[in-house]
């Protein structure tokens, strides 16, 4: 990575080592958070390629459930029998999600996109930022896991 990429990082990567030490006992995620060089954070959901994700832009955020295991067929498979639960999971996100099946893409995604800010700008900002993505966060855990479970079997 050139020294100019580091340092258009430099913002993501603060602002992500914050989120992580104000997320630590909000969710049942934390403890193994760990920074990354991206734009995101990845906590695995315990199924291999199933990943929850903190995303971070310049002026905006999402959490996310990443789904990216090695097979398309599969992660197109596994986000169907998601959605085939879309009102209940949003029901118990208390909210609207985007399910966004990539279909150009190998991988799929539920997110919610939070505008309220990103890494961008003023770092006073940056914690009522991250309050919500915890928040965020912590609501998709919740409305996801036990559908996530029952893909284990």
């Amino acid at each position: 990575m050139s020294t100019r990429e580091q340092a258009a990082q430099l913002p993501h990567r603060k602002f992500l080592e914050r989120l992580i030490t104000l997320s630590e006992g909000r969710t049942t995620l934390d403890g193994r958070l760990l920074p990354s060089a991206r734009d995101f954070i990845e906590i695995s959901a315990g199924i291999s390629g199933l990943h929850f994700r903190y995303v971070v832009g310049l002026k905006r955020t999402r959490v996310e459930l990443y789904i990216a295991r090695p097979d398309a067929t599969a992660n197109k498979r596994i986000f169907d029998e998601l959605e085939s639960h879309k009102r209940k999971i949003e029901a118990d996100f208390d909210g609207k999600l985007v399910w966004d099946r990539l279909e150009d893409s190998k991988s799929s995604r539920i997110a919610y996109p939070l505008l309220n800010g990103g890494s961008e700008g003023d770092e006073a900002r940056w914690e009522m930022v991250q309050h919500a993505m915890i928040d965020a966060m912590s609501r998709l855990e919740k409305a996801l896991r036990p559908f996530i479970s029952r893909l284990r079997t």
